[in-house]
Formats: C-alpha cells, sequence, structure tokens
C-alpha cells in the first residue's frame, strides 16, 4: 500500500509527565502505521 504522508493527520497530543511537556511543545508526529492498519500485536 501507498500512501502520501501529507494526507494523514498530524497528531500534537503528548503524554509526557507535565513538567517535561514544554520540551515538546509544538511537535507533531504522523502516524503512518495506523494510517495502513498497522497495530502492535501483544
Amino acid at each position: 500500500m501507498i500512501i502520501n504522508p501529507e494526507n494523514v493527520p498530524d497528531k500534537i497530543s503528548s503524554n509526557y509527565p507535565q513538567q517535561f511537556k514544554h520540551l515538546v511543545a509544538g511537535r507533531s508526529k504522523k502516524r503512518l502505521g495506523d494510517a495502513v492498519g498497522i497495530k502492535i500485536l501483544e
């Protein structure tokens, strides 16, 4: 499967502890694996 990363929405939330959130403020990432249906197997 081929996807265009520009069509995948940005994720801007973080699960960093509150005292470190200022260090990652403004960062975003794209969940490319989620976009193509890849799941973590446990």
